[in-house]
């Protein structure tokens, strides 16, 4: 099913859809698996690594889709977010048939999240209920893991 909606979603040009999993472009978390996301991220990045195998245009249709996304509302920065912590971890553990910018990806994480901060604080939407400061505080988890892993931070001080 997943594998038919990235399919569909290179053939249409439609990437942003897919990974804000918008409309027909959804992909359902497994009941069993214990994380809250709007569409099913680990799966959808691993079936475009595997397309990207056969069609190198995937990852410039991959990386235009987040850059798009990164610079949209507070929601779509967060997506944006979690979709680069999930590729930095794929890269740095060789899971990655290719790499993004991460450079230019970090930047306009920090952006956004500066114009946003207070929308994202605002939002217990998915994980954000698990935070005093809402989505902003998954975003700094997320920073924290970055930092402690990679040296990498997302977060202007």
């Amino acid at each position: 099913m997943i594998k038919a909606k990235v399919d569909k979603a290179i053939k249409n040009n439609r990437m942003k859809d897919l990974l804000l999993g918008k409309a027909d472009y959804k992909c359902e978390l497994s009941e069993f698996i214990p994380v809250n996301m709007p569409t099913d991220w680990p799966n959808i990045i691993r079936y475009i690594y595997i397309k990207y195998e056969n069609n190198k245009n995937c990852k410039k249709l991959y990386e235009a889709a987040l850059f798009e996304i990164l610079k949209g509302d507070y929601y779509e920065l967060y997506c944006g977010t979690m979709i680069v912590f999930l590729q930095i971890m794929n890269e740095h553990e060789n899971n990655s048939p290719f790499t993004i910018q991460t450079d230019r990806c970090i930047e306009l994480i920090k952006e956004g999240v500066d114009k946003k901060r207070e929308e994202l604080c605002a939002s217990k939407e998915w994980t954000g209920y698990l935070f005093p400061d809402g989505l902003y505080g998954d975003i700094k988890r997320i920073d924290m893991i970055l930092q402690e892993d990679y040296g990498i931070s997302i977060l202007n001080n």
